[in-house]
């Protein structure tokens, strides 16, 4: 047997410090502290991490991250994600990272309390990996399973980020916005609680990281792709190659987080001589498509479009296949300029249609400031350019809204979002200040997920979706649902009291 998963088999083994009927009783949960197990698999990262936190009532309980470890699968050979190479990837790395985490617990500490799991959306077979694995720890272990969201895990990464006391910034208290993007999900959503949230605009057809992928492949020279370290467990992210190729070190000047992007919203004086000079320097591909602009009415619906940009793009270079480096920096730069004010553009129509609809004296659920705060989450939100872009765009509409980021590290993904969602689905929500009131009794509002359950390949956040049943494939199987719509979900009280009946 591999050395690492022996060390793993000892972790389970029972002649540990801890008896099983411990395990199997509340005592653990209910000490001081709670460490979470988190895994996430649902795509081509293989990310463990265990996070401890302080069950004491007081106002900032501390939050530490004892342990996180991201391996990526090899994705150069192939261009791009690939679900076998991903799974495999998950296969070799999953029980040694696991392995590895144990030896972190804290001081008398004999298990994780929680085991936290990405259950979907995401490549199916990836996600059963990491699934699988967390519902046989949570049975040899005898404590709750949750299968978390992806997508609920980068809403809730600013309060993850808040609470380790990372970046200086606040925790956003319910409600706020979030807009995620990654190569999977692009959306806009209002978040009422950890259970209840509004989606009001997403993609009918590529997600923003998708396309900016398919443009680096397309505009970034072969020889601009960095080499993939084997053992190092780092793949090539083709959004941050395409940002560091349109904007090399050396066009950059210190400004707003070190750069300045010599960006201008649109509607400015500024803007449209830099318009004029662009389509007399370019002719040949200036101006992109504005995703919706030739369809009429469509401009102004909430939905996001980017396979249009793409497509151009390509057309762009294959009508030009000599086309120079500064020309291709700049037909990237031009991309993602017109992608993300794209999604500025739905993040401003999503909040004005949502104030249009509210009761003229409902400000009871604005924070005490009177702005309502906006999360940047998700992969692409590491891109800088995007972050300032945003700032700017939102500031020349004059929104009334604090823009929130995570910093880089956090956005890509990762298990550590994945462990805090889970204990915030656990508590019900984890109280931050001015929020203490949000929980409830201990118990009343939490969940766990039953051992039963299944991955989801698709499952929105949007508490008014139904969960739809699949006839084809494994039973199990579902498509499409909102987050109370998924099977499996168990009250925390009904969890606590089948586990008391096992004693």
């Amino acid at each position: 047997m591999n050395l690492q998963y022996r060390h793993l088999a000892r972790r389970l083994a029972p002649t540990s410090p801890c008896t099983f009927k411990q395990h199997l009783s509340l005592g653990v949960i209910q000490r001081r502290n709670i460490v979470v197990l988190g895994i996430e698999t649902s795509c081509d990262d293989t990310s463990v991490a265990l996070l401890d936190r302080e069950s004491s009532p007081s106002d900032r309980p501390k939050t530490s991250l004892i342990f996180h470890q991201t391996i990526t699968s090899n994705n150069l050979p192939t261009r791009g994600i690939h679900p076998l190479t991903s799974l495999s990837s998950h296969r070799t790395h999953l029980g040694p990272l696991i392995g590895k985490a144990l030896t972190h617990l804290p001081p008398g500490t004999c298990r994780p309390d929680l085991v936290a799991a990405t259950r979907g959306p995401g490549m199916r077979a990836s996600l059963a990996a990491g699934l699988d694995v967390a519902k046989g720890l949570a049975v040899a272990w005898g404590v709750p399973l949750i299968g978390v969201n992806h997508m609920l895990g980068h809403a809730l990464t600013v309060r993850l980020v808040s609470a380790l006391a990372e970046g200086g910034l606040v925790a956003p208290k319910f409600p706020f916005w979030s807009l995620l993007v990654s190569g999977g999900h692009t959306l806009v959503v209002r978040s009422e609680e950890v259970m209840e949230h509004r989606v009001l605009c997403e993609t009918v057809d590529l997600a923003v990281g998708d396309m900016l992928d398919k443009v680096a492949r397309c505009v970034v020279p072969e020889r601009m792709i960095p080499t993939v370290e084997e053992g190092k467990g780092i793949g090539v992210v083709y959004g941050k190659v395409l940002e560091e190729y349109a904007f090399p070190k050396g066009d950059r000047v210190t400004s707003y987080e070190g750069f300045d992007y010599d960006y201008h919203p649109p509607g400015t004086e500024a803007r449209a001589m830099q318009d004029r000079e662009f389509r007399e320097k370019y002719p040949a591909w200036s101006p992109l498509p504005v995703p919706f602009m030739s369809t009429g009415s469509k401009h102004h619906i909430l939905a996001f479009s980017f396979s249009g940009i793409g497509s151009f793009v390509e057309k762009a270079l294959k009508s030009n296949i000599d086309m120079s480096d500064k020309e291709r920096r700049a037909l990237g730069r031009q991309a993602m300029q017109c992608a993300f004010e794209h999604l500025a553009k739905r993040v401003v129509l999503a909040l004005r249609e949502w104030e249009k609809k509210q009761p003229p004296d409902d400000t009871g659920s604005l924070p005490p400031s009177g702005k309502e705060t906006l999360v940047l989450s998700g992969g692409v939100a590491s891109n800088s350019f995007l972050r300032h872009l945003l700032k700017k765009y939102l500031q020349n509409e004059a929104v009334e809204v604090e823009l929130v980021c995570p910093p880089p590290s956090y956005c890509m993904d990762n298990a550590a979002m994945i462990a805090w969602a889970g204990l915030e689905i656990w508590e019900g929500g984890i109280g931050v200040e001015g929020e203490e009131g949000h929980r409830g009794k201990e118990g009343e509002r939490g969940w766990a997920t039953g051992l039963g359950c299944h991955p989801v390949r698709k499952w929105s956040l949007d508490s008014g979706d139904l969960a739809v049943e699949v006839p084809q494939g494994d039973p199990g199987e579902t498509e499409a649902m909102g987050m109370l719509g998924v099977d499996c979900l168990v009250r925390r009280r009904d969890w606590e009291r089948e586990r008391r009946n096992t004693e």
